[in-house]
């Protein structure tokens, strides 16, 4: 994917800006002459790159990993505190952390691999998918 980041050979787009984001596919012309056509690197890894096309082997990644999903710590007051309150038997204080970060992740170029778990027509794609989120919470709960 080294043409995604700008390290492929010049390729002009329709609108006349030359990048360096094109690549020459293996094959051969009509006449049996080596292919020397520089196109896009979507060609290269989405074969075309539309619906009804299918992917070729360099647009399949590993999607292996392990992430800490959720991670609660809880805290139960002291009894003598809420002894006093005469109001509460009991108080636990609660901090839980949610999609905190991946233990281990084969996906590259920052890809989320959660992102092609879904449903629709674009399921086991990354394609569409909203960004994860990492959220923080706060609990209390109160025994009466």
């Amino acid at each position: 994917m080294l043409e995604r980041e700008g390290g492929g050979l010049p390729f002009t787009d329709p609108s006349g800006q030359i990048r360096n984001v094109g690549v020459i596919l293996d094959g051969v012309h009509a006449d049996g002459t080596p292919n020397d056509k520089v196109v896009h690197y979507y060609y290269k890894y989405l074969n075309a790159g539309g619906w009804g096309r299918a992917n070729t082997a360099p647009a399949v990644q590993e999607n292996t990993w392990i992430k800490c999903r959720e991670i609660s710590l809880s805290y139960q007051l002291p009894a003598r505190w809420t002894d006093r309150s005469r109001v509460f038997r009991g108080l636990t204080v609660s901090l839980t952390g949610r999609d905190l970060f991946f233990i281990y992740d084969t996906a590259p170029d920052n890809i989320n691999p959660e992102g092609s778990i879904g449903a629709g027509n674009a399921q086991g794609l990354e394609f569409g998918a909203l960004p994860g989120m990492r959220s923080f919470g706060v609990s209390v709960g109160a025994q009466f």
